[in-house]
């Protein structure tokens, strides 16, 4: 269900603030899509995820598109269960780039 979402939102470039906080269904494929839909997106602007664990598998795929993705300002990752090397490619990214992570 959520790569169909991030597909329809990416096709129509329909959102600039998305909000997919406490869905805990979201898996590798879901994130996966996720991050296709950052990388190729240039309305989205600020992406809400409390509450919605992000996978130590799923999170590079996340830290890439975050690299790419020249519109995204703000990703809300709180209670994500971040840490490890998951939590470290993410924090890189935001330290090299103009993203914001909010707590």
């Amino acid at each position: 269900g959520a790569s169909a979402l991030f597909d329809m939102i990416e096709y129509y470039e329909s959102a600039t603030h998305l909000n997919i906080s406490f869905n805990k269904h979201i898996g590798t494929r879901g994130w996966q899509a996720a991050a296709h839909m950052m990388r190729k997106t240039s309305s989205l602007q600020y992406l809400d995820a409390r509450n919605t664990p992000l996978l130590d598998h799923s999170a590079p795929f996340v830290a890439r598109a975050l690299r790419i993705s020249g519109s995204l300002a703000v990703l809300h990752l709180e209670n994500a269960g971040l840490s490890g090397r998951p939590l470290m490619l993410l924090g890189k990214t935001a330290k090299t780039g103009s993203l914001f992570f909010s707590e």
